[in-house]
């Protein structure tokens, strides 16, 4: 699904059950591209950039150039290679996703060390001004 009317504009969304109104548009590859490619495809920054920097502004709200989208020419790997990419696209994002948590629990162990009354009976508390 690709979210055609923004912000943010030309977001790019699978794997998510329910219905969907015509702020989105749905993306279906040919028989010869995998839609795990083309999902990642669609993300790659420079492709995302162009898009969005030349989609429609009207009534406030930016809309993707259908046109402009069905004109690009990207190279097509045969479907095993597509697949493969894909996978290996997956598995990295799978990585940063647990590095993000990892990196949340850190931060949520170093602040309770500093509020944690039983290890620092002086804790600084910070308040909002």
């Amino acid at each position: 699904m690709i979210e055609r009317y923004g912000p943010p504009v030309f977001q790019i969304l699978r794997g998510l059950p329910g219905s969907y109104n015509v702020v989105l548009m749905k993306a279906s590859p040919k028989a010869e591209m995998s839609k795990d490619y083309l999902f990642h495809l669609l993300q790659e920054p420079r492709l995302h950039h162009h898009v969005v920097a030349n989609s429609e502004h009207t009534a406030g709200q930016s809309g993707v150039n259908l046109i402009l989208l069905e004109a690009i020419k990207i190279p097509l790997p045969p479907l095993a290679e597509q697949r493969r990419i894909a996978e290996v696209l997956d598995r990295a994002e799978e990585l940063r996703a647990k590095r993000r948590a990892a990196l949340a629990q850190l931060d949520s162990l170093t602040l309770s060390l500093f509020l944690d009354p039983a290890t620092n009976p002086n804790p600084v508390v910070y308040q909002a001004r």
